[in-house]
């Protein structure tokens, strides 16, 4: 392992995958570069931007992935956070504790929503991510990608129609050319273009979501999620809250990343459950109120679906750990420029703590 720089013996072990918030947007801690600045707490208690240093990494070290209602975060068994009943180390935690996530500022939100629209170049073509497209790309999370075409797949006859129509719009306004066909009576849209289909290969990499995407301003980040979840969100009446999505453990770069969003656009998960499989792996049902879903800017699934009668869970700063797991991966150890400034990883305000080699 390399040491720490300048002798620095305290600071962040973290996995390189965690998702922070940065100027560029939402980037893996091992794509930061020297000069971003990313989202923590200062000394004062107050969400600040800072920059920090990657001083030293290992590869393929021990990591914990921490499942809570409201965030998941990959750190080192040594790495410490706050919980309700003071600092722990990740090794200590047990299901049930309730760890502090962080409520992204809105003055955050207005900073990253300044950036500008970005651009895709493939072959002679010159494509703008915008909201709309955007929200395609997310909606094709099911979809079946060939060389050519792409296919929608399990959407209603309504769901059809007005995804046929975004796929039209951005025909029209993206210079991606194409046919759009209705298959198997409505329930199936065919369209058939060479640079979509290319386009969302590249949007999707082994259930990774393009940095083109993260580094995209906040209105497409939130356009992609609206249609992942326009397409994975279910309701079940008789549950308090009623309106769900479901992922397995494999999934779990994606769902951090609609954690994330979601967090941005205050909208804040408020149940996770956790299911095992007889194959030993974990499906994860996470639960959002009726009420925030007219936040996300859904087109298929409305808060006056769901009957008003049902109440609603309350949404706090502090997340009960759902599930814990081990695995392998490449540990990160951060430095802070300042004592007492922790950053935030995956939602999950960190403390310093003492360096162990």
């Amino acid at each position: 392992m390399v040491e720490p720089a300048l002798d620095e013996k305290s600071g962040f072990l973290v996995s390189g995958e965690n998702f922070v918030w940065a100027e560029r947007g939402l980037l893996r801690v091992v794509e930061l570069c020297p000069d971003d600045n990313i989202v923590g707490i200062s000394p004062e208690g107050k969400t600040s931007w800072s920059s920090i240093t990657i001083a030293g990494f290992k590869e393929k070290d021990g990591i914990m992935r921490i499942t809570t209602d409201g965030n998941e975060c990959l750190l080192a068994p040594n790495c410490e956070v706050f919980t309700v009943e003071g600092i722990e180390k990740a090794s200590s935690l047990e299901v049930g504790d309730l760890v502090e996530t962080a409520n992204i500022p809105f003055e955050i939100l207005e900073m990253l929503e300044k950036k500008a629209l970005r651009s895709i170049q493939f072959d002679d073509h010159e494509i703008t991510l915008d909201g709309k497209l955007g929200y395609v790309l997310g909606a094709q999370i099911r979809s079946e990608r060939y060389r050519d075409r792409v296919v929608f797949n399990q959407i209603d006859s309504e769901k059809a129609y007005l995804l046929a129509s975004l796929c039209n719009d951005i025909r029209k306004t993206s210079g991606i050319a194409g046919k759009i066909f209705y298959v198997q009576g409505g329930k199936r849209i065919r369209f058939d273009s060479w640079i979509l289909a290319q386009l969302c290969k590249a949007m999707w990499k082994t259930n990774k979501v393009a940095i083109e995407i993260r580094e995209s301003p906040p209105i497409v980040m939130h356009a992609f999620v609206a249609g992942i979840l326009d397409m994975v969100l279910k309701s079940n009446k008789r549950e308090t809250p009623p309106t769900f999505f479901s992922t397995t453990g494999y999934h779990g770069e994606l769902r951090r990343f609609i954690l994330n969003v979601l967090r941005l656009y205050g909208v804040i998960p408020v149940r996770m459950h956790c299911v095992p499989q007889q194959d030993g792996s974990i499906f994860f049902k996470c639960s959002i109120n009726t009420s925030d879903l007219s936040k996300l800017g859904l087109r298929f699934i409305r808060a006056m679906e769901i009957p008003p009668t049902l109440q609603e869970a309350k949404a706090i700063s502090y997340s009960a750990v759902r599930n814990i797991s081990r695995f392998r991966d490449t540990t990160v150890y951060l430095t802070a420029p300042e004592p007492h400034w922790s950053p935030i990883v995956d939602l999950t305000p960190l403390h310093r703590h003492a360096f162990e080699p």
